[in-house]
Parts: structure tokens; sequence; C-alpha cells
């Protein structure tokens, strides 16, 4: 049981090589609580660039929880707004060293280009299904995602947020 919340802001200088003056922000909070022995947590993202052009994106999401239908980092644009459920079953070990989870996540999002306005439309159902174990190293997680249109991802992350 928690919360969890971050803000950012960049503002990076047009004398700056890699860009010519940007300012970008995002914000995360996330809610997590127990529920006959399931562990949840639901999750709200968004960023947006105010001002400047970026030659390199910095709204980027794909990957595990985070529009998991699409690759680590598919997805790049200059504003993005994401919300995840997540529920995570313990199914071996709990009170063990290394206990072991299986689990899903649905995610509902959009990366957006320059200019282009958020819009319900833009949104793309995403969903995963994961086994992960609580290792010495951090969350290890081996998964599969799922996106609206056929998109299909799978993978294995080492150290990300567990619950």
């Amino acid at each position: 049981r928690g919360r969890f919340g971050r803000a950012e802001w960049v503002h990076v200088l047009a004398s700056d090589l890699e860009e010519d003056g940007l300012t970008f922000a995002s914000l995360l909070a996330q809610q997590a609580w127990s529920v006959a022995g399931n562990r949840m947590v639901a999750g709200l993202e968004a960023g947006d660039s105010f001002a400047g052009t970026a030659r390199f994106p910095r709204a980027v999401a794909g990957g595990l929880f985070r529009l998991s239908g699409y690759a680590e980092d598919e997805l790049r644009g200059s504003r993005l707004a994401i919300g995840t459920l997540r529920l995570a079953r313990p199914i071996a070990g709990e009170a063990a060293r290394n206990p072991l989870y299986v689990g899903g996540s649905v995610e509902l999002g959009a990366v957006l280009p320059d200019g282009a306005a958020m819009r319900w439309e833009d949104a793309v159902v995403n969903g995963s299904l994961y086994v992960a174990v609580d290792s010495v190293l951090g969350p290890i997680f081996v998964y599969v995602g799922v996106a609206e249109g056929g998109h299909r991802s799978w993978g294995f992350s080492l150290g990300r947020q567990l619950f």
C-alpha cells in the first residue's frame, strides 16, 4: 500500500548543441494497494513539450507498463498520456527471499507528434501478461504485450519497479 509521484521540468537553452531551445514537463502518479492477496497499482502519466523544437523526442513510451504492445521506446513524440492498471498475484515464496508473481496490465494511452492535440480517438488500448521474480538484482520480468491494431511485443526487464 502506498503512493508515488514524480514531476519533472526540463528547460534546454537554444545555445545547447542538441536542441533549439525546449521546455518539457512530465507528471507521474501511482497508487498501490492489496486486495485478497493480489497486488494492484494504478497509474497516470502525462508529458508535454511547451516551447521550442526538440531534435530528439522527449515523450517516449513502449515496453512493459508503458504501452506494452509496442517495443521498448518505440513510440516517440512531443506529448504523451498513459493510464495503467496492473495486477500481480504471488504464486510462490512470498515469505521467501525471492517471491514469484504472475500478473497482467491494462493500459490506455498515446504518444503524439509536436503540435498534435490530444484526443480520446488517439488513445490505444494495450495489455500485458508477465511472470516476475523479486531477486537480489531487482525485479525480473518476462512479459508479452499486445495493443490494438495487432501490435505485439515481448521482453525481459531487470530492475523496474515491481509494485
